[in-house]
């Protein structure tokens, strides 16, 4: 896009150059043949150069032009390359993640299904077991209520350098 834009801006501008010089020319080869005075070719000849100078002006504007076209066009190119790497790279996580997917639902599909009684053994063994709740939440919570360090450990049954290498861990 931005190439089609540079040289659409060039093609404007080398036929609006040739235009402007036709019409000089043009008005060139009409006063040829008409009698002028002497200050009249001065006046002719300094118009002429005015006209010079500025088609001069907007050659070098549209190389000023052109190359700043090539400059963002060359920017944008540099963007597309990257994004086109990130795309790859996404595409190979993406084939390696489905092979690891595969890999894993072959595995799962592999599998035993579990005995009842064996599972019925293991709820058992885990109901038999008392959980103690976590003692550094409840460290916390009577700290909190204002207790110090003497009440809570007669309150939670341990000692109390054992309490306080916990809080210190708290900490």
């Amino acid at each position: 896009m931005a190439a089609f834009f540079s040289i659409s801006i060039g093609l404007f501008v080398a036929i609006f150059s040739l235009v402007m010089i036709r019409r000089e020319v043009m008005k060139a080869s009409f006063f040829k043949h008409v009698k002028l005075n002497d200050g009249d070719t001065d006046a002719i000849i300094n118009q002429l150069r005015a006209i010079e100078i500025t088609v001069d002006e907007m050659n070098q504007s549209f190389y000023d032009i052109a190359s700043d076209l090539e400059g963002k066009f060359s920017m944008h190119e540099k963007e597309i390359e990257i994004i086109d790497q990130k795309i790859n790279d996404i595409n190979l996580l993406t084939k390696d993640l489905s092979k690891m997917l595969n890999y894993q639902g072959k595995e799962i599909a592999t599998f035993k299904k579990p005995n009842n009684r064996e599972v019925d053994k293991k709820v058992e063994e885990k109901s038999i077991v008392k959980e103690e709740p976590d003692i550094k939440n409840e460290i916390m919570r009577l700290k909190a209520l204002g207790m110090d360090d003497q009440q809570i450990a007669r309150q939670l049954n341990k000692g109390i350098r054992e309490i306080n290498m916990i809080m210190n861990f708290i900490k």
